[in-house]
């Protein structure tokens, strides 16, 4: 689980980050995506395979791999308020993007942040 900190920033664990390998990504711009499956994509500004995809938003990741959501993610996630903290992270380990959860109240909260694969793709 990841949860924003004092300044609303969530960090992408360094377990999911090395997979994804982020560290060569041109530039350090990263855009959201919504993806067929409806859900919310973190890729590279340059990555090949989402041009077609619905666009929420840009960030830049600092050097602890920290980022602000846009406005319009926390939207699609049904976050109107902004001011739910709790989310998690998962990855392929065949694609070089993270996809972004927020935890909803009837979920666990012990939900692993390393290697949560999803299967509906």
């Amino acid at each position: 689980m990841a949860r924003k900190d004092s300044q609303g920033r969530l960090t992408i664990p360094i377990d999911i980050w090395d997979l994804v390998d982020f560290e060569n990504c041109k530039e350090n711009k990263f855009v959201f995506f919504v993806t067929k499956t409806s859900e919310v994509v973190i890729a590279s500004l340059y990555a090949d395979g989402f041009e077609n995809l619905e666009c929420l938003g840009y960030c830049r990741l600092d050097e602890k791999h920290r980022f602000f959501i846009p406005k319009n993610v926390d939207l699609y996630l049904g976050n109107e308020l902004g001011d739910e903290k709790d989310y998690y992270f998962s990855t392929y380990i065949s694609k070089k993007c993270v996809y972004l959860h927020k935890i909803e109240k009837f979920m666990p909260q012990n939900i692993s942040t390393t290697l949560d694969f999803i299967s509906t793709c």
